[in-house]
């Protein structure tokens, strides 16, 4: 799947969706080698693999497989959606290791990374393709207990309150690339942050970082922008009151580099329990369908019109 043929059959898409148009993929058996396949790929028929890891994402690889089915003839297709329960940049590795055709990521920054080798890899990617985008809005999350009596992130370095940092440990999920540059941003690091007796609380999902301050194990969390319509957000701010934060206009601009933008909306006073005054901060919005270049052309654009 060349490049510039991807952005030709985007366009298509889009106009074939907005005229009403038909297609229909030929009546043909196309096959889509991987370069390390994690199954045995069915002989003669058109099969697929798709690493939708965890969370919404293998629902939207079913809708995307269901789509792709209606248009091969009956019996030629097969498709297999790994659920590995790992994050987004771990699903971008498997394309790019040539173990899945197909896979979602987030935020957009994540594939950039991964395309030119830097960030949460050191390895270039040349073979990744990206389809199209799911649109999401996707504040990242800065909270903090306040009984901690701090009203910025700078106050907490200060002070050397031992933050316990509810987010991501590992490189699974770009939150746990971004929180140690976030610090580093802030001229801090996790190792320092624990010698003042904090550190980080293994959380991957917004609601379950939520649990860890509700239960004593954290004080903060460092989430993705489902944590404040989450639920068990009110409960928690109902027994611990809690702060939203902004982030430093200085440090969103050192993150730059990886991809991560500020967002270009901010939390409005009010408008959630904890958001206490207008919060600016970086955005970790939409989920990003790639593939790996061994996908055949008119497989992409059909994946790229079910999508659009």
């Amino acid at each position: 799947m060349k490049i510039t043929n991807h952005k030709r059959f985007l366009a298509i898409a889009l106009a074939l969706v907005t005229s009403g148009g038909q297609f229909a993929l030929a009546q043909t058996t196309t096959r889509a080698p991987l370069r390390n396949p994690p199954l045995a790929l069915e002989p003669g028929k058109t099969h697929l693999i798709f690493s939708g890891v965890t969370s919404n994402f293998p629902r939207i690889a079913v809708w995307l497989f269901q789509g792709l089915y209606q248009t091969l003839p009956r019996g030629s297709f097969r498709g297999d959606v790994l659920f590995i329960g790992d994050g987004a940049v771990v699903a971008t590795a498997r394309v790019c290791d040539g173990k899945a055709h197909f896979g979602i990521t987030t935020p957009a920054a994540v594939a950039t990374m991964f395309y030119k080798g830097f960030g949460v890899t050191n390895k270039p990617c040349p073979t990744l393709r990206g389809l199209f985008k799911i649109p999401q809005r996707d504040p990242i999350t800065l909270a903090v207990r306040a009984d901690l009596g701090v009203t910025s992130f700078e106050d907490l370095i200060k002070k050397k309150i031992p933050l316990k940092m509810a987010t991501v440990p590992d490189n699974s999920r770009a939150l746990g690339f971004l929180y140690p540059e976030f610090l580093k941003a802030y001229g801090t690091s996790i190792e320092e942050v624990k010698s003042w007796g904090g550190g980080v609380v293994g959380a991957d999902l917004g609601g379950q970082a939520i649990d860890k301050i509700i239960s004593g194990e954290a004080n903060a969390l460092f989430h993705e922008g489902d944590v404040p319509i989450a639920p068990n957000w009110k409960t928690l701010n109902d027994k611990i009151p809690m702060r939203v934060l902004s982030i430093r206009p200085e440090v969103m601009e050192k993150l730059q580099q990886f991809g991560f933008m500020k967002a270009d909306y901010q939390l409005e006073q009010g408008k959630y329990p904890g958001v206490t005054e207008d919060v600016s901060t970086l955005d970790y919005s939409d989920w990003i369908v790639i593939a790996d270049s061994s996908v055949p052309d008119e497989i992409a654009y059909q994946m790229a019109m079910i999508g659009v």
